[in-house]
């Protein structure tokens, strides 16, 4: 187990029984399929793994000087991580999960238990095929399923990557807890929409590399460092395309030649969004230069 699991959750796994239990349900899956560990999940929630896990966080923050369940925030705890899923704990007060303008579904399929304090309700919508998931078709609106149900303790959901979509209205506890079993495979890009019009309005990040690089390429832009150049120029040919566009902007913020070149080098690109940015792009240029 030492080897299998990350090393930030091992002593949990050791110490609590019950998630250990759990942990070699996880280990011996011969299908590494997430679905598989439904029941087990279901068993951990009823053998008070909540109270074992406060108790345990509890002691470490007694004695020990400086404790943080790391990785973690004031929203969620990674309980442990292996190769094929991460196991979560997530809370929220009411006010951080409803009202939401837009919505999104999952970059992976997630099994979802609450161990909150009464009932939560929630719409139940449907993606009507969202590929190729990397553009945006604004005409496939996402599509009802249920309407005002409810999501008891105890009770786990069963979320498909890119077709289940589920938007929390409120909960009878004012706050919500919840164990989430999330699969590694993930999609680099989700489709996010108007909870209201149920339109789709963006795509949004699902891999959190993509996003991290598209940020990173942002801020080299904005430093302006001439240096960063040949790392960028890299990223012209990267698998995902909007970190292949961010590269690009990047390059020309640091020099205006080298942008064009970028902008030159991408008139190829595969991605119809790609393809579209570069021909504007160009023509500003060109108005530019005739000015």
């Amino acid at each position: 187990m030492d080897n299998y699991f990350s090393k930030a959750g091992l002593n949990r796994i050791n110490t609590i029984k019950s998630l250990g239990d759990f942990c070699r349900l996880i280990k011996e899956n011969p299908t590494r399929d997430i679905a598989c560990l439904k029941d087990g999940l279901q068993r951990l929630a009823g053998d008070g793994f909540l109270n074992d896990l406060i108790d345990y966080e509890l002691t470490q923050l007694l004695e020990k000087t400086v404790y943080v369940p790391n990785p973690g925030s004031f929203t969620f705890i990674n309980l442990f991580d292996c190769d094929y899923c991460a196991f979560n704990l997530f809370y929220s007060n009411e006010l951080d999960f409803t009202d939401k303008p837009l919505c999104a579904g999952f970059a992976a399929d997630r099994l979802m238990l609450s161990l909150t304090d009464g009932d939560i309700r929630y719409d139940m919508f449907r993606q009507p095929d969202p590929y190729p998931l990397d553009i945006l078709d604004k005409s496939r609106k996402m599509e009802l399923v249920t309407k005002d149900a409810v999501f008891a303790n105890g009770e786990i959901l069963s979320l498909k990557a890119h077709e289940d979509i589920i938007v929390f209205k409120e909960s009878g506890d004012k706050s919500m807890i919840l164990l989430v079993v999330t699969s590694k495979d993930e999609s680099a890009f989700l489709w996010e929409y108007d909870t209201l019009t149920q339109t789709p309005k963006q795509i949004i990040t699902g891999d959190t590399i993509s996003s991290r690089l598209e940020h990173t390429l942002r801020l080299l832009g904005e430093l302006g460092d001439p240096a960063s150049l040949p790392h960028l120029w890299n990223f012209l040919d990267y698998e995902d395309y909007n970190v292949r566009w961010e590269a690009a902007r990047a390059i020309m913020l640091i020099d205006f030649n080298k942008g064009v070149e970028a902008l030159e080098y991408l008139k190829k690109d595969p991605h119809p969004q790609i393809q579209k940015s570069v021909a504007g792009a160009l023509v500003q240029v060109q108005n530019l230069i005739n000015a």
